[in-house]
């Protein structure tokens, strides 16, 4: 796993923690699945990444409403998790 992925799992997996803390299973359990593909180095969670960013009702339009005082380092998480994934997947775009 090179570092821009490891990097990727760590923000997922503090996106993770942020959304259940905040009851948000269906994004909570989205990235989790994605995580879980990344880790065993299925590049498909990459894409599934991806997929959720985008659109009406998308990862961009989420927003913490139980732990507000987050929500400034959620949107960070946010944004950084589609920079990594943009950027995994460039570089895999190159590499074929």
């Amino acid at each position: 796993m090179g570092p821009k992925t490891a990097e990727l799992v760590a923000v997922l997996e503090e996106l993770i923690h942020l959304l259940n803390t905040d009851g948000n299973n269906h994004w909570a359990n989205w990235m989790t699945k994605a995580r879980a593909l990344i880790v065993n180095s299925d590049f498909s969670g990459i894409e599934k990444v991806l997929a959720a960013y985008g659109g009406m009702g998308s990862f961009n339009d989420v927003y913490l409403t139980k732990i507000t005082r987050e929500n400034c380092q959620f949107s960070e998480h946010q944004s950084k998790a589609w920079e990594l994934a943009t950027a995994i997947r460039h570089e895999a775009e190159i590499d074929t």
